[in-house]
């Protein structure tokens, strides 16, 4: 499965309340010489995408960024339509 194909994303800096949130919902994260490598299985980086909450992704946009690169997700949407 495509989904289950574990995933290394190599950041440069991410706030402590992402990368405690990351760990929680099962990814490992390595400290590395230049940042944090968050690495682990890309469905659960897909759900871990889902759980960031709007303002941590704001703080934490180019982290964020990084992350839905290499899961292949676009930005939501923001509709103001319900």
């Amino acid at each position: 499965m495509d989904s289950e194909r574990t995933v290394k994303v190599r950041v440069r800096k991410a706030p402590e309340e992402l990368l405690s949130l990351l760990r929680k919902l099962g990814l490992s994260i390595a400290r590395t010489e230049n940042g944090y490598e968050i690495s682990g299985p890309k469905s659960r980086l897909l759900v871990a995408l889902q759980h960031i909450p709007p303002k941590m992704a704001i703080l934490a946009r180019e982290t964020v960024e990084e992350l839905r690169q290499v899961v292949g997700v676009e930005k939501p949407r923001l509709s103001h339509r319900r």
